[in-house]
């Protein structure tokens, strides 16, 4: 029952994000005059990551519960995580946008999204070297 649940709920937010793709994609806008459009796809984008950071805490939940002793890796992964963040958000100049005509985002925006595509680049690397070193070992072990 709870498989069912969740994969019609995943349909529904799958569905959900492919209307909204398209109204922003296909949609009659000129250029500038975005902002009726494209606001729903990132509220939209703010429920998925609500959505994901949720299911990530209720499932470490029911995990610490039913394995106490897993408590320990839990740990471990979320000071890694902080870890990671941390690095990100130390690396993250906060420079002003170059060529940016309009309202000026403040320093903490700037900043704020520097440490976001810091993260990006990390993840991004981390999951690359990740599949490299995976292949490499399934190599090996044969």
């Amino acid at each position: 029952m709870y498989a069912r649940i969740i994969k019609i709920l995943s349909y529904v937010l799958l569905l959900v994000g492919i209307v909204l793709s398209c109204l922003v994609l296909f949609g009659d806008v000129k250029m500038g005059q975005n902002e009726g459009v494209v606001d729903p796809l990132l509220y939209w984008a703010y429920v998925l990551v609500g959505v994901g950071l949720l299911g990530a805490i209720i499932g470490s939940i029911v995990s610490i519960i039913d394995n106490p002793k897993g408590l320990k890796k839990s740990i471990f992964t979320l000071v890694g995580v902080i870890v990671v963040i941390g690095i990100a958000y130390l690396l993250a100049p906060g420079t002003p946008a170059v060529g940016l005509v309009g309202i000026e985002p403040t320093e903490a925006t700037l900043k704020m999204t520097d440490t976001l595509l810091n993260l990006t680049y990390i993840l991004l690397g981390a999951a690359i070297l990740s599949i490299i070193a995976g292949y490499i070992i399934n190599v090996v072990r044969r």
